[in-house]
């Protein structure tokens, strides 16, 4: 072979040579990115799954678009597998919800009053919040590793997933950072088009230490007032599921306000009254919509109770201790509830005249 066929041999595998390394190392940072993503993934779940008892805090702050905000503060206890505390201060209010193998108590300090569920027989093990938020990442298959940051000088890595919807992009971000070794989150952020919605910071007490077993008891009290309610809400996939519990057709609001999304639908148990309760959410607020079969075809009233009578319908409204108010109605044999803070009333009407049918004005 001739010097010049050698020289162009040679260029053609340095050319060669020269598109493989950059191609390399044009693809090398994709796997190393995935790797990275799911070791940290892993390390999460390794770590929520070592938990056997934790106490944290979590300290919620939202932001509306009038740049207003509000602070909530939850406080967990969780002792596996059966046994949970949750307190919430919100507003000057505190509710403390208990779980315990055998049901769950909702209980409200400032009317010392208590709601005693019994727990569906074939449940499983409670879960607390860090399970709750894993299971969410797990499933929702959107998270990857953003990048690395320093958190209160702490070393920490950020995972986050990214969704666009109506023109708006929906962002939320997850520090996880080691606590006694676990791989554990220590702020969220929720985003929309780069602004800062919703911030959790994490306060971690302790971790797998001796947990009180009178935090999980109710202190008995003589004006303590202790109401047998229902059963623990069982969440489901979607409104037929829920028919097949309560045996009767869910009617659904064909006019949602503004913001508001199904955020979960609940059944209690088979007993006398079944009943499905959709939740839906906005920011940090929460109507509450509940279909019971209690058949009959007259409202129960209380003292409490306002009658307001529009359409040939006797509506119920009543304003609830956590500064809340509520509308009932009932139509062949199934009574309807929605419930939401006062804050929210334009949106409870709403709600509620989609699905009676009947305009209705609350003085």
């Amino acid at each position: 072979m001739s010097y010049n066929g050698l020289r162009s041999a040679s260029l053609v595998l340095l050319v060669i040579l020269f598109l493989l390394l950059a191609n390399a190392v044009k693809e090398e940072p994709v796997p190393v990115m995935s790797n990275r993503y799911e070791y940290s993934i892993a390390a999460l779940t390794e770590s929520v799954n070592a938990i056997n008892s934790i106490e944290y805090k979590q300290h919620i702050k939202t932001m509306d678009k009038s740049k207003q905000t509000e602070s909530i503060e939850v406080h967990f206890y969780y002792k596996k597998p059966d046994y949970l505390r949750t307190e919430t201060k919100s507003s000057g209010c505190t509710s403390i919800d208990i779980y315990t193998p055998d049901g769950m108590y909702e209980y409200f300090p400032a009317s010392l009053t208590a709601y005693y569920r019994e727990k569906w027989k074939d449940s499983e093990p409670i879960s607390f919040q860090l399970q709750d938020k894993l299971h969410d990442i797990e499933l929702s298959g959107k998270y990857e590793l953003y990048k690395a940051d320093n958190l209160a000088g702490e070393s920490a890595e950020i995972i986050r997933s990214v969704d666009e919807e109506n023109g708006c992009i929906y962002e939320h971000r997850i520090w996880l950072v080691k606590k006694e070794g676990l791989s554990l989150p220590a702020r969220e952020e929720y985003l929309s088009d780069g602004d800062v919605n919703i911030t959790y910071e994490y306060e971690y007490v302790s971790i797998n230490k001796n947990i009180d077993d009178k935090l999980f008891k109710l202190r008995q009290s003589d004006k303590l007032k202790i109401i047998n309610a229902e059963g623990i809400p069982k969440a489901v996939k979607n409104e037929e599921e829920a028919e097949k519990y309560v045996k009767f057709n869910l009617i659904m609001p064909d006019d949602i306000p503004e913001g508001f999304a199904v955020n979960e639908i609940t059944v209690v148990p088979p007993v006398k009254f079944p009943s499905a309760t959709v939740t839906y959410i906005k920011d940090m607020d929460t109507v509450y919509y509940c279909q019971k079969n209690v058949h009959r075809y007259e409202l129960v009233l209380s003292d409490e109770d306002k009658v307001v009578k529009s359409g040939g319908k006797t509506f119920a409204i009543k304003k609830l201790f956590n500064n809340s108010i509520s509308i009932r109605w009932v139509k062949n044999g199934i009574e309807y509830e929605f419930s939401s803070p006062e804050s929210q009333i334009d949106a409870l009407i709403k709600f509620v005249q989609s699905v009676s049918g009947v305009e209705l004005m609350i003085k």
